[in-house]
């Protein structure tokens, strides 16, 4: 069983911020796999279903993003997940909006959703999908621009970028860590100057 869990803030405030772009991402999986997401306890909306050969899990933690830790790690108790087999979708200031990079272990870069899950699980041997967002302008902190609303252009692109994701970890699902990342890194190339990129597969 695997378990694949976007982060984000609830509440309809938070909805189209590049802090959610985790959020969207599963809400377009659990679309395109027909999954349906409930609340679970008071602690995340789940969904469980089988895509790509393998029984998954969807997660959005409602824990808001500086404590997701506590959300996963009820979920990987609960299920009797194995930590390796739980995949993050998070965003990631450090390459522009329209690409995605994968990273098996290591810190957390900074983001504090990823620390506290990090903290929580004791350990960093989790898959992370990290969803690029782009740097903020030098007037603004980066706390404050995760917060905002994607750009008008911005949100044009939503939809490509979270089929992205699914692409991608149906790749990660079907053929392996190395695969996807082999396919899916060579894109980050190309969001360079926020130029989304479009999936033609």
């Amino acid at each position: 069983m695997k378990l694949i869990a976007g982060l984000g803030n609830p509440g309809a405030a938070y909805g189209l911020t590049r802090h959610n772009i985790g959020f969207m991402a599963i809400d377009r999986l659990a679309a395109e796999t027909g999954i349906a997401l409930q609340e679970l306890g008071n602690y995340a909306l789940t969904g469980r279903g089988n895509w790509c050969g393998h029984d998954i899990i969807l997660a959005k933690p409602l824990t808001f993003m500086n404590r997701s830790g506590a959300a996963i790690k009820t979920l990987a108790e609960e299920f009797a997940l194995q930590k390796e087999h739980t995949i993050i979708l998070h965003d990631d200031m450090d390459f522009p909006f329209g690409g995605v990079r994968i990273k098996t272990r290591g810190g957390s870069g900074g983001h504090r959703g990823i620390a506290s899950i990090s903290e929580h699980l004791a350990t960093d041997l989790y898959v992370r999908l990290r969803i690029g967002i782009g740097r903020p302008p030098e007037t603004l902190a980066g706390s404050d621009f995760v917060l905002d609303m994607f750009s008008a252009t911005e949100q044009q692109g939503i939809a490509s970028i979270t089929n992205l994701v699914v692409h991608c970890l149906e790749t990660i699902l079907t053929q392996g860590i190395p695969a996807a990342m082999n396919r899916f890194h060579a894109r980050v190339a190309a969001a360079e100057g926020n130029v989304t990129e479009r999936v033609k597969d």
